[in-house]
C-alpha cells in the first residue's frame, strides 16, 4: 500500500494477460488496469458517485418545503464532473452564471440537494 492506495489484487487473464486494481479512499476511485500482449488498458470507476445521488436525492426530498437560505447545501457533485466539461471550464473561470445555469438544467437534478432554482 502506498500514500493510502490499496491494492485489491491480481490476476492472470485467459491467454496470458495481467489485471490488477486499485482503490483510492481518498477519492472513491478503483483503477483496474489490464496489461494484454503489448496494450495497458486503464478504466475508471468512480466509486461514490451512487452513493453521493442517493445522498443527494434524500437530502431534496427532505428539504421540500423548506424556505432557502445561508447555509444550505445546494449541490453535491463529484469531482470528476465538477471539474471537467461545461462545469469545470465554468467553475475554473469563476464563472457564476453559467454554474447556476448547469445546476438549473433538469438534466442535473441529481446534483442538487434542496428543491428549487439556485
Amino acid at each position: 500500500m502506498t500514500h493510502g492506495i490499496i491494492d485489491e489484487g491480481t490476476e492472470m487473464m485467459p491467454g496470458g494477460g495481467v489485471r490488477w486494481k486499485e482503490f483510492n479512499p481518498a477519492t472513491g476511485i478503483r483503477t483496474t488496469y489490464t496489461l494484454s500482449g503489448d496494450k495497458l488498458i486503464r478504466d475508471t470507476e468512480y466509486v461514490f458517485t451512487d452513493l453521493m445521488l442517493d445522498a443527494n436525492a434524500e437530502q431534496a426530498n427532505s428539504s421540500n418545503g423548506q424556505r432557502w437560505g445561508d447555509g444550505k447545501v445546494y449541490a453535491r457533485v463529484p469531482m470528476n464532473i465538477a471539474y471537467n466539461g461545461y462545469l469545470g471550464e465554468a467553475t475554473q473561470a469563476g464563472d457564476q452564471k453559467a454554474i447556476a445555469k448547469w445546476m438549473n438544467d433538469s438534466d442535473n437534478a441529481k446534483f442538487r440537494t434542496f428543491e428549487g432554482t439556485v
